[in-house]
This record gives structure tokens, sequence and C-alpha cells, in this order.
């Protein structure tokens, strides 16, 4: 059975704080949801969890046997129950899996365009290529003369399109595979992440959505009544990001030496150092789970803004790729074309 999806996390944690805040128990809520499911797949789901709890287990565990919750998600649920805090954190659960949809969202679109632009400009191409030009050739073959230069080269690829292309259909076929096992498979996406991280342009930006997560992750656990350490090691387990697993490990170290949270956090370079100013007063009054969660937000509004800076950016410059590499396609053979006209005349 598939994970749920961000928004469905959403829902579920929202009925469920809504519920327990009522003053009703999480057996009587998860009847209630079950009652009021829409679909067989919900009804399933909670049907299920509904049996495991009249088995006598606690709610955390229904949720864990269930398997369709992350394991961050599962986690939290049985740190709140057992804490008595369980209201707030189905709150929070429903706040973080709220703002990692809307980075998810905004990730996608950023990505999506481009894709999509690049593959109609690839089409154009290869159409003018491998049909078109053909046609020009025949052109200049009736006025008793040849393409040479750069429009014979164009030429000798639209023929190498059209003879391999079986092989071209099979290296396109195994791409969407490619791009099928990213956008699906969590490994994959982890993979994707690790190296889009890399890039320069995306390097930061992929980082400041890591500091995001990990304020946001801290905030929550933190509000559940975990430590230092404990928080950080959830984070880090549900951390995706290589490098920003580095520098956590590298704050635990510190930790570990001697140094203070926030000292180390400071050190280990995970926030800037507006933000790493911020833990500090935070954690001198006592607040610092109220100011991880105001960062999170803060980088959210960033990364929004930093996406949307991006986009606007990528799309007249692909745009402009497009119109300039079909325009000297067609130079190519219509320079030439206009001379042995006007040399006939």
């Amino acid at each position: 059975m598939s994970k749920l999806t961000n928004l469905e996390i959403v829902d579920f944690c929202d009925q469920m704080a809504m519920i327990l805040k009522a003053g009703i128990s999480t057996h009587e809520g998860i009847n209630i949801m079950h009652d009021d499911a829409k679909d067989e797949a919900s009804r399933n789901i909670l049907g299920k969890m509904k049996d495991s709890m009249e088995e006598g287990k606690p709610f955390f565990e229904a949720v864990a046997e269930s398997k369709i919750f992350p394991r961050y998600a599962a986690n939290m649920i049985k740190i709140g129950e057992e804490s008595g805090r369980l209201d707030d954190v189905m709150e929070g659960l429903s706040s973080y899996y709220d703002r990692e949809e809307s980075i998810a969202r905004a990730v996608k679109n950023a990505i999506t365009y481009p894709v999509i632009m690049i593959i109609i400009m690839a089409v154009v191409i290869v159409v003018l290529l491998a049909k078109v030009m053909p046609v020009f050739e025949q052109v200049f073959e009736m006025l008793g003369t040849h393409l040479s230069g750069v429009s014979k080269s164009l030429m000798n690829a639209g023929d190498v399109l059209s003879k391999y292309a079986v092989v071209f259909v099979i290296i396109i076929a195994a791409v969407v595979v490619l791009v099928l096992f990213f956008a699906k498979s969590e490994k994959g996406k982890n993979v994707f992440k690790n190296s889009i991280g890399r890039i320069g342009p995306l390097r930061k930006t992929y980082e400041r959505i890591a500091a995001g997560r990990f304020a946001n992750g801290m905030s929550l656990t933190l509000k559940s009544g975990l430590d230092v350490d404990e928080s950080l090691q959830m984070v880090r387990d549900m951390s995706e990001l290589d490098s920003m697993n580095a520098k956590i490990d590298n704050c635990r170290k510190l930790m570990e030496e001697g140094e203070g949270f926030a000292e180390s956090l400071a050190k280990s370079k995970i926030f800037s150092g507006m933000y790493s100013r911020m833990v500090v007063i935070g954690f001198k009054t006592g607040a610092i789970d109220t100011v991880m969660d105001k960062i999170a937000a803060n980088y959210e509004k960033e990364n929004d803004e930093s996406i949307t800076k991006t986009i606007s950016i990528i799309e007249p410059t692909i745009v402009a790729i497009f119109a300039v590499a079909v325009g000297l396609i067609l130079l190519s053979v219509m320079l030439p074309l206009l001379s042995v006209m006007t040399g006939m005349m």
C-alpha cells in the first residue's frame, strides 16, 4: 500500500486534532472518521486502524501498523500519545506537512515548465532537421546546386535522426523510465535531490529548503516535549539532503564535546547568521520552539520568492534559446536559397 500524500496527512491530522481538542478519545475519533469516509480506500484504512484499537492497541501502534504514514509522522504520533500532548502533535504535523506540500509544489512548478519547454524545443528541432530540411535539399537539387557548410551539417544530422530513429526512441523511453523512477520511488527522489543539490545555482535554494525543514522539524519535536538531542536525532532521520545531514552530525558532535546547542548550531552553519542569533535569544528565553517555527516560516517565504525569481529567469531564457535555435536552422537554408534565386534573376 502506498504512503499517504502530504495533503492526505494534513487532512487526517487536522481532523484528529479537532476531535482530540473537543475531548473525544482517539478510538472514538477513528470511528467517527471511518463513518464519515467518502471513499472505499479511506474506509478500509480507517477500518483496519479501528480494528487494531479495538484489540486494545494504542493509537500510535494502529498508525504504525497501517504502514501508510511516513516514519517521521508515526514516530511523532507515538511521542505525542506517550507525553499526553497528542492534540498539539497532530496540529503540529498538519502544519508541518502543509509546509512540505507547499515546498514540493513550488519545486515541481519550477521544474515542470522548463522540462516541458525543453521537450517541445527538442521535438520541433528534430522535425525541422528530419522532415523540413530534406525538402529544402530537394529544392536546391532542382535548382542545380547543393547545400554546403552549416546547412549540409544540419542536413546530415537530420539524416542520422531519420536513420537511427528506433535507437532514439529507445533512448527517450529509457529517459522516461528514469524520470518516473526519480518521481515515484523514495530512493529515486533522494538521489535526485542530492544530485540537484550539488549544482551551483540550485545549491543555495536546496540548502534553504533543507534548513527550513530542519527548523520546522525541530519546532515540532521540541513542542512535543523532546529534548534538544532527541529532536536533532529525529530531524536527522527524516532529512534527505546529505549536506544537511553532515551539518546536523557536526552539531551533535559539538554538543557532545561540551558546546551549547545554540553555539553548536551556529558553528555547524545550519542557519544563516541572523537566524543563528535568533536561536541564541530563543534558547536563553526558553522560547526555542517558537523561534524555530518563525525561522521555518521565514525560510518558506524566502524559498517561494527564490523559486519564483528562478522561474521568471528560466522561462524567457528557454524561449530565447528556442527562438534562436529555430531561427538559425531556417536561416542556414533560407540565406543560400535567396542567394541562388538572386543569381538566377
